[in-house]
This record gives C-alpha cells, structure tokens and sequence, in this order.
C-alpha cells in the first residue's frame, strides 16, 4: 500500500473518531470538553494534512498553510487543555 493512502485512512480515522468522540461529549454535557476535543482532534488533522501535501508533492504554500493551521489548532486546544489553571473548563 502507498504510503499516501496509508495517510488517507488515517485522516478518515481522525474523522470517525472525532464525530463519536463530539456526540459523547455532547449527549453528557460537556460541551466545553467538546470543543477542547474538537481543537485537540484539529491539531492532529492538519499535520497529517502536511504530511499528505509533502507525499503528494503539493509544493510549499499547501505545506506552510497547513502547517500554520496545526499551530494554531495546537495554541487553542492547549489554551481549553482540561486542568490547565487558564482554562475555564468544567
């Protein structure tokens, strides 16, 4: 299998998971817990993104802009982190 269809199922993966992961949150209440989720689950989608414009050869805008994306998925899910002493989470 190539390994850009191997970066394909993963971000199907990250889909799935985040829509069931969203609806448990939300059915209990959480709907602050499912936005962390849903910035945590952003993080991880962009840098496979990057990494699948690298294996298709996207060129460098399609890498820097999703690059760019995971960072600042990354700055909001760390600033909703559950625990963190900033966070309004409960």
């Amino acid at each position: 299998m190539e390994p850009i269809r191997l970066v394909d199922i993963a971000i199907a993966w990250i889909c799935v998971e985040t829509i069931i992961t969203l609806t448990i949150y939300i059915r209990r209440g959480r709907k602050s817990w499912a936005i962390w989720s849903l910035a945590n689950a952003a993080a991880g989608l962009m840098l496979f993104l990057t990494l699948r414009a690298v294996l298709a050869e996207s060129g460098s805008f399609a890498f820097m802009t999703f690059l760019a994306g995971a960072l600042i998925a990354h700055l909001i899910e760390l600033a909703l982190r559950p625990g963190n002493n900033t966070s309004r989470m409960q």
